[in-house]
């Protein structure tokens, strides 16, 4: 045979063997996907970044105001100038008031924001209002991630009846 019929068919065995490689490394490939697949966790499904909670309407009339709260809280003390609550023992929100004659205490300024129509003084968890109805400072202290609840639920009550 000639030289060149010994190249020809060296060139078809190295595409042959090439082409087999191939088909080879792809099996191989298909392998892992699933091995991989039945090895790794299933999926879970994410929990709610908010579990579905209760929620209940408080109203101090002393006061003179109303918000929602986690039926999960305990009201410990009801008074006629504080209440607070409680969640698993744990003190999660506390509040009181007292009229503008007394002598208010000074909140150390943390940080200032808007609530109600209002600027206060954010103090760690806690911060202070003034009631325009009844004259009173209140002064509240609420677990952080409770804050929106209470933002968007506080109202104060007017000393008028309504019609």
């Amino acid at each position: 045979m000639k030289i060149k019929s010994y190249i020809f068919l060296i060139v078809l065995f190295v595409i042959l063997v090439f082409i087999i490689g191939v088909r080879y490394g792809q099996k191989v490939e298909q392998a892992n996907k699933t091995i991989n697949y039945y090895l790794s966790p299933p999926p879970t499904k994410q929990p709610s970044p908010h579990p579905i909670q209760d929620y209940k309407m408080f109203i101090h009339s002393g006061c003179a105001i109303s918000f929602l709260y986690p039926s999960t809280f305990t009201v410990e003390k009801n008074s006629t100038q504080e209440a607070y609550f409680t969640q698993d023992k744990i003190k999660a929100l506390t509040f009181s008031c007292y009229p503008t004659s007394v002598t208010r205490p000074p909140v150390p300024k943390m940080w200032s924001q808007q609530f109600k129509d209002q600027e206060i003084q954010i103090n760690n968890n806690g911060f202070m209002l003034y009631h325009k109805y009844t004259k009173q400072y209140i002064t509240i202290n609420i677990d952080p991630k409770y804050y929106p609840l209470f933002e968007k639920s506080f109202e104060f009550l007017s000393l008028t009846p309504t019609l």
